[in-house]
């Protein structure tokens, strides 16, 4: 992990509830300083694993989770290194690699989020990682969340209900 991106980690740090709880129950994917690049489709073994282990988190609380860290610093850096994917179990549990185009994405998305002279407020921070998530939402992902808040037509309301979303195992 590069300098600027472990500046970012320690301002991109939420502490809720759901993230609390992924990283108690699978540390070796989430715990602190861990950054793997994850198995496609991970969300559905995490949930079965969740319910399994008598966990409240939900499959759409864990996507909600995991469409937050796949946008971290240091996991896109993991995933521009490149290597193996990582299941509950580890790598060798899945034959997939991270392909030359995940990890061309990973750089691209990685340069944008670094691409500042001076570290930003955690303040400034959190609505530029706003704008990033919502960025990244289809038309349905961002309809649903706009909808969660209030139909006011404003990104930034999508984004506070995101992150309620996040605060809740429920």
């Amino acid at each position: 992990m590069t300098a600027d991106a472990s500046v970012l980690e320690s301002i991109q740090a939420v502490d809720t509830a759901v993230a609390r709880e992924v990283a108690t129950l699978w540390p070796n994917l989430f715990g602190p300083g861990v950054f793997v690049p994850l198995k496609i489709g991970i969300d559905k073994i995490l949930a079965i694993d969740a319910q399994r282990r008598g966990s409240e988190l939900t499959r759409a609380k864990i996507r909600l989770f995991l469409g937050w860290h796949v946008r971290r610093a240091p996991y896109l850096e993991a995933v521009k290194q490149g290597g193996p994917r990582h299941s509950i179990n580890g790598a060798a549990e899945n034959a997939r690699t991270v392909t030359s185009a995940n990890a061309a994405y990973a750089q691209e998305k990685l340069q944008a989020l670094l691409k500042r002279d001076d570290v930003p407020s955690t303040e400034h921070y959190d609505g530029e990682e706003g704008m990033s998530w919502w960025n990244g939402l289809d038309r349905r992902e961002r309809a649903k969340w706009m909808k969660a808040a209030g139909d006011t037509g404003v990104p930034a309301d999508a984004w506070k209900a995101f992150k309620a979303g996040l605060s809740a195992l429920k």
